[in-house]
């Protein structure tokens, strides 16, 4: 019996060898699956330049559209970038600007008139001497707190000339000081008036390059250019030349 089974189990294995030996296969436990790389394609034109594509104009465009331009050097200040929050003024905003506003002339108004008959009484008030150079005169302090950015007024001269003047500013400060600066019919700055309390001062330019000074008590005063101060000066500097004991005993032996 144990014969017969075996002969059985060797005719199965036999009948099993020759079969896969015959049909030239591997058993299933056995095959083996092999992947093969796709075939790599390659172009005719490795060695050829490519044709400029359509678009190509407009990339170059965008291009230089993207580029950082470089900042014209008109003396600006960089800010420093550790600082937060902080302002930088150049020279040029630090002067004052022009007006914007219209000019409005105030015709038949006068800031200052001259008052021939005050000159006695402004030398004796503010302990002067005017010669004939000067002119004594006496400021509408009405009308100048009146003033507003924009107004302007044609002023009368000493020697009977002209100026337009243009309130271009007005600056208000502690202790009642009162700052109206003075530009031209070109919007150039040419002077400005400062009144502090009863006190009022002033000098400006004309368009004919001369300097002008006025001061006033109590809205009376003077006015005079820079030359007739001056030679006014010179002249009582040669009068007090003379020593101050020399002039006590020439006083005394004329007595």
């Amino acid at each position: 019996m144990n014969k017969r089974y075996i002969f059985l189990l060797v005719a199965i294995v036999v009948s099993i060898y020759v079969y896969y030996t015959h049909n030239d296969s591997a058993p299933p436990s056995t095959m083996i699956t092999q992947y093969q790389l796709p075939a790599t394609v390659f172009d005719n034109h490795t060695n050829e330049v490519l044709p400029i594509p359509d678009d190509f104009n407009e990339l170059i465009a965008i291009e230089q559209n993207t580029q950082i331009k470089p900042v014209p050097n008109n003396n600006l200040l960089v800010a420093n970038p550790f600082v937060d929050d902080v302002e930088f003024t150049t020279e040029a905003q630090q002067q004052p600007l022009s007006i914007n506003s219209n000019i409005n002339l105030l015709t038949g108004s006068d800031l200052w008139k001259y008052r021939p008959a005050l000159k006695q009484h402004i030398e004796q008030q503010q302990q002067i001497l005017l010669t004939n150079d000067y002119s004594a005169m006496q400021v509408d302090d009405d009308l100048l707190k009146q003033l507003i950015v924009g107004d302007s007024l044609i002023v009368a001269l000493p020697n009977k000339g002209t100026q337009q003047i243009i309130i271009s500013a007005i600056q208000k400060k502690k202790n009642n000081v009162v700052i109206w600066e003075l530009q031209n019919t070109q919007r150039q700055n040419i002077g400005k008036i400062t009144q502090i309390k009863a006190i009022t001062e002033g000098s400006f330019i004309t368009d004919s390059k001369q300097e002008y000074h006025l001061r006033t008590v109590k809205n009376k005063g003077w006015i005079a250019s820079k030359e007739q101060l001056v030679g006014n000066n010179n002249q009582a500097v040669k009068e007090n030349k003379q020593p101050f004991s020399a002039r006590f005993l020439n006083d005394n032996e004329k007595q």
